[in-house]
Formats: C-alpha cells, structure tokens, sequence
C-alpha cells in the first residue's frame, strides 16, 4: 500500500527532518499537550487538492486529518492514530483542520476522489516541519491525477488506516475514506492482488469492519 501525503510549495530541507526526528525521541513521548508543545494552540493545517493536469483545484474530494501520538521504546519511536477528522472540499478544492487538541503530532493529510490517483507525495509533514514555525503548516497541496481507465495508476491514496482509535467517533472519518479506497481498487483493480494471504480488498474491508466495531465515545468507561 502507499502512502498518500501533501506536498510543500518549497524546497525539503533535511536539517528539518533531523531536528524534529530528535525531538520525537524525548519530548514528544512526554503526554504535553501538542499546542503547547508547537506553540501552535488553535491554528490550522491548511492547504488545497489539485488536478495534477489542469493545475486547478479539485471540487469533492474527500480529505482525511491523521492526529497521532509518538510511542517511544528502547528499539524504535513509532507514531499512533487515535484520531481522524474529515471533509469534502468545495469549488476552491481547500481543506483546514486545527493543529492542536491532543497530546499529538500535527495532523498527516491525505485525500481521494473518485476516478483520481495520487499523482505527487512527500515525506509525512507531521516529521519534516519547523515546530515553531505557523506559517509552515500553511498552503500545502495535494496532487490527484485523473484515471485512465485503459490503464489505470494503481496508487489509490490508502493510508487511511487509524490504527489505535478507541471509538466509532475518532475513527469516523477514517470509515469514510477506507471505504471510498475500497470503491477505487474494486473499480480499477478488480483482479485482487495478495498481500500475504489477503487479498487487498479484503484487508481494506477488514479494515474498515475493525473499526466500525469499535465502541461510542459515550460508552467507553461504563460497566457492560
């Protein structure tokens, strides 16, 4: 599966990567409040969809926002999913999703629409950008190329998966993009290919059954 993430209109700059990779290792695994942490409290992430050919923004697609947490052991620093949040874009084929509000990284964007693959990516932003910096979370840019259906681009922007969300709610936005991705490989790829034992299709929709299993918000905490 690829990973599917936006691109900055500016040079990538690997000292970036270094810094804030090191940061990960010690203050991120700390449970500080991610406003805090970047000084970036009620700010957004905000940026556009647009058509890799027309070079014009695209109308209803649908973007997804990852929040993850940074687990740290003594072989390796991961970075959990607990929270999506979702929208459709309008004529201006922009999307905004606040920074801040959990013990988190900023949140990793992605978005799909019918008929369009994934046409330019980058490394995830939640790990190449200055903490400090607002005006770096700002106009970034998601690239979908439109399908040929005689010969269709295989990438289908599926790394909506949010692996460690609790409930139906902090996994909603994650239900509603797998099942578009699913819609994408079943139109275009029909003839299943395996991934180990399972095919893909059946690991996007065992994907999505895991957490549209999960428990309500309001539940969690009261006795069975």
């Amino acid at each position: 599966m690829h990973t599917t993430t936006s691109k900055r209109k500016q040079p990538f700059k690997w000292w970036k990567v270094a810094a804030v990779a090191a940061l990960s290792l010690g203050v991120m695994a700390c449970t500080q409040a991610s406003g805090i942490l970047f000084g970036l409290l009620g700010k957004e992430f905000t940026g556009t969809v647009i058509d890799a050919e027309t070079k014009q923004p695209i109308e209803g697609a649908y973007v997804l926002a990852k929040y993850s947490i940074v687990r740290s052991g003594m072989a390796a620093t991961t970075a959990w999913c607990v929270k999506t949040k979702g929208m459709v874009t309008g004529m201006d084929g922009k999307f905004r999703f606040p920074i801040a509000g959990l013990n988190s990284l900023p949140p990793n964007v992605v978005a799909i629409k019918a008929d369009y693959f994934l046409a330019e990516g980058t490394l995830s932003p939640a790990w190449n950008l200055s903490p400090r910096s607002e005006a770096a979370y700002r106009d970034w840019d998601i690239t979908l190329g439109k399908q040929n259906s005689g010969k269709p681009d295989p990438r289908f922007n599926d790394s909506g998966y949010c692996n460690h969300a609790e409930t139906k709610e902090d996994a909603a936005a994650s239900v509603v993009y797998l099942k578009l991705v699913l819609a994408e490989y079943k139109k275009y790829r029909p003839m299943e290919r395996r991934v180990g034992w399972v095919t893909i299709h059946d690991a996007i929709a065992s994907q999505i059954q895991r957490l549209e299993s999960l428990p309500p918000k309001n539940s969690i905490g009261k006795s069975k």
